[in-house]
């Protein structure tokens, strides 16, 4: 590996499955009425997470600052 390569580390995959109701109040809680008045959708989400990082290779002889590794303050990042 070389300075300042890109390496993944693993993910994680999360799936769900569910459903979602949208009805208007009272109209949709009558049995007869409801199917007018109500709509079920069934929902399916699947979430990826990856972890990347760019590990550098540190000289221990030479005094180095996060700065010089590449960070920066968060006031920094606000502008």
């Amino acid at each position: 590996m070389q300075d300042g390569e890109h390496v993944i580390l693993g993910g994680l995959i999360s799936s769900k499955t569910g459903t979602k109701v949208s009805k208007v109040p009272l109209l949709g809680d009558l049995p007869l009425l409801d199917h007018i008045f109500k709509r079920e959708v069934k929902i399916n989400s699947v979430d990826e997470l990856v972890l990347i990082i760019t590990p550098h290779i540190v000289n221990k002889d030479k005094e180095l600052s996060l700065e010089d590794l590449g960070y920066r303050k968060l006031q920094d990042e606000k502008k």
